[in-house]
C-alpha cells in the first residue's frame, strides 16, 4: 500500500492501522506484557489510543533459588544462568543473566512468541509495560516507516528505536529507513514480530542464557530471517527518567558482513603467517652465520 505523506487522513490513522496497512498479512495481535494491574493500566494509558487491539499478557515470575526450583519451568535455563542466579553472582555485562527477573522476562517473550507462530501468517507486535510513545510517533512512522519498503518473506523481527539515541551508520542505500546497526539498548521494549518466523526463535532461544534482547542479537549470525531496526525513534522506556538510553553502540554483523569480516579475517591470518614464518627462517640463518662465525673466530 502506498501512502500520501501530505494526506491529512493518513496523518490521523492510528499507528496500528498504519502499520497493519504496511505489514505483509496485516497485524494479528497486541501484546503487552505486565507483571501488575497497575502495569497493564499504565501501558493501556500509554498506547492503547494508537494500538486498540492492545491485550495484556502476564508476565512471567520466577523465584528459583535452587537447581531443583529451574526443573519445571517452560524453558530451561542454562547451568551457567543458574550458577549466577544461585550464587548471586554480579553480572558484568548484558550477556550475564545473574536473576530471576531476566528469567522471567525471557520466559514471558518466548510464550509470546510460541502464541503468535499458531497464527502462522501475518504479524504481532509486542510491549513491554514501560513503553512510551511520543507524541508525533505517528508522524515518524509515516515520514520514515511506512514510505518505505515492506519487510519481505526473509524478515523475521522489527526493533523499534526507543531513547534519542539512534546510530544512523552503516544502512543500506536501497533501505534508508532502516539501520543495520543495533544500539546495545535496543532493547524489546517494543517490537514487532513475524508470525511465520516465530516459532524460528523459540527454537534457538529456548534455553536462557541471557538477557533475552541480548540473546537475539545473535540470531543475525545465522542464516536465517533478517531482523530491522527501524531508526526513527517513535517512543522511549518510561522505567528510564532520563526517557533516553545510554550505552554504546554495537554492530550487528548480518550475513553479508560476516562473510566479508571473515575474508578480511583470513587474508590477515594468511598475510601474518607468512612474514612469521620469514621472521623464523631468517631467526634460523642469523643463528647459523652467528655461530659459524663464533666457530672460525676460535680457531
Amino acid at each position: 500500500m502506498q501512502f500520501n505523506n501530505e494526506s491529512a487522513t493518513i496523518h490521523a490513522m492510528a499507528l496500528e492501522s498504519l502499520l497493519g496497512s504496511w505489514l505483509p498479512g496485516g497485524i494479528t495481535d497486541v501484546f503487552g506484557m505486565a507483571m501488575k494491574s497497575s502495569e497493564a493500566t499504565a501501558l493501556r494509558n500509554n498506547v492503547g489510543a494508537q494500538f486498540p487491539s492492545l491485550r495484556h499478557k502476564n508476565g512471567y515470575k520466577v523465584t528459583a533459588k535452587t537447581a531443583a526450583d529451574f526443573v519445571d519451568l517452560p524453558f530451561q535455563v542454562s547451568d551457567r544462568a543458574q550458577f549466577r542466579i544461585i550464587h548471586n553472582v554480579a553480572s558484568s555485562h548484558h550477556t550475564d543473566l545473574g536473576s530471576v527477573g531476566g528469567v522471567g522476562c525471557a520466559i514471558g517473550h518466548l510464550l509470546m512468541w510460541k502464541e503468535a507462530a499458531l497464527r502462522k501468517k501475518g504479524w504481532t507486535v509486542i510491549f513491554e509495560w514501560d513503553c512510551v510513545l511520543d507524541s508525533d510517533a505517528a508522524t515518524r512512522v509515516v515520514k520514515e516507516i511506512v514510505a518505505g519498503p515492506s519487510p519481505g518473506e526473509n524478515v523475521g523481527m522489527l526493533r523499534m528505536m526507543l531513547g534519542t539515541t539512534v546510530p544512523t551508520e552503516n544502512v543500506a542505500a536501497d533501505q534508508p529507513h532502516f539501520s543495520r546497526n543495533l544500539h546495545s539498548q535496543c532493547g524489546l521494549i517494543m517490537y514487532i514480530i513475524s508470525n511465520k518466523w516465530a516459532n524460528w526463535y523459540v527454537k534457538r532461544l529456548s534455553v536462557v542464557d541471557m538477557h533475552i534482547d541480548w540473546a537475539l542479537n545473535f540470531t543475525a549470525l545465522l542464516n536465517g530471517p533478517e531482523m530491522w531496526f527501524l531508526r526513527p525513534k517513535i517512543g522511549f522506556c518510561g522505567a528510564h527518567t532520563s526517557g533516553t538510553f545510554a550505552g554504546v553502540n554495537m554492530r550487528l554483523l548480518l550475513p553479508d558482513t560476516l562473510k566479508a569480516s571473515n575474508a578480511v579475517c583470513l587474508t590477515m591470518i594468511i598475510t601474518g603467517g607468512f612474514f612469521f614464518i620469514a621472521f623464523l627462517v631468517t631467526l634460523g640463518f642469523c643463528i647459523m652465520y652467528s655461530r659459524r662465525t663464533a666457530t672460525g673466530s676460535g680457531k
